[in-house]
């Protein structure tokens, strides 16, 4: 049973004529791994937690206990949750969440959960099955599991969604999931009443300045600037004040290392759209840089 496909935003919005009618529920799309936990009524069982491709997660086989803590519904139906680990950069979260061998349980780990599907009743909206996430009590496991929160409801506007997505890539967040509130759930397809809007873009980059400076309101402007392997340099706003207090007390924190860029596009010129700061890599030299 495949999971709904998300369609990109900007995909959408190329056609002729958009789809984007009726009310959408935008949500933050975290920097995680989609994950299923299925339930068994012929059982009574909620199994652990397995890959949107259905592949058993060892990392995550200890928490089939935490889930059956939850209520057990009345029939078949099945989680979709993103899995993450707070401050925790993909590329060190994808191999965290591959162990298989020796004691490799992440009991850390953090469940949002974003929609609840039950295939014998395919006509339930997005907005009812929303709502029968109430029904699944987190706050008994609260500690790893949260329903994720609506930060906009109703028609698509696309500076209220613009406003809503650059609030979360300033924070380091990832994007932004839009689900129109009377789309059902369609396995395994792609189409306008799921979107996403995220940062697409991934690149490493060697940190070469900073450049420091006041707005006309007074607060403090802080600028990155990393290069590419072929000397184009990016432009990169730092907006976080921990991150500014910590690079200017030292700017060899940051300086002469490689850095990880995300954005929304990179153009042909290799200048990036939005580029936004994600991390340090400890892990790559210069020579690695993009």
């Amino acid at each position: 049973m495949q999971m709904q496909k998300v369609l990109h935003l900007k995909t959408e919005l190329e056609k002729k004529n958009p789809k984007l009618q009726g009310n959408f529920l935008v949500t933050e799309k975290f920097e995680g791994w989609f994950v299923t936990i299925y339930y068994s009524h012929a059982t009574k069982t909620w199994l652990a937690p397995v890959s949107s491709s259905n592949r058993i997660i060892p990392s995550m086989f200890w928490a089939t206990r935490l889930f059956n803590k939850l209520p057990k519904p009345k029939e078949d139906c099945f989680i979709i949750a993103e899995a993450y680990l707070e401050e925790t950069p993909f590329h060190i979260l994808n191999g965290i969440f591959n162990k298989s061998k020796d004691d490799c349980a992440c009991k850390e780990v953090q469940f949002k959960i974003h929609d609840i599907v039950y295939p014998n009743n395919p006509t339930l909206t997005a907005i009812e099955r929303y709502n029968l996430l109430r029904e699944l009590e987190l706050y008994k496991i609260e500690d790893h599991a949260e329903r994720v929160e609506v930060l906009h409801y109703g028609r698509y506007d696309s500076s209220q969604w613009q406003k809503i997505f650059d609030s979360i890539t300033d924070k380091g967040g990832e994007g932004i999931v839009c689900k129109r509130e009377t789309g059902i759930y369609s396995y395994g397809k792609r189409n306008s009443d799921l979107l996403k809007l995220k940062l697409e873009c991934v690149v490493d980059l060697l940190a070469v300045r900073l450049e420091q400076s006041v707005t006309e309101k007074g607060n403090l402007s802080l600028v990155l600037i990393s290069k590419r392997y072929n000397g184009v340099e990016i432009r990169t706003v730092i907006n976080s004040h921990e991150l500014q207090e910590k690079f200017i007390a030292d700017s060899t924190t940051i300086i002469g290392k490689v850095v990880e860029i995300k954005a929304m596009e990179e153009f042909a010129d290799g200048q990036l759209r939005q580029p936004t700061f994600h991390c340090i890599r400890h892990d790559k030299t210069e020579k690695e840089i993009d």
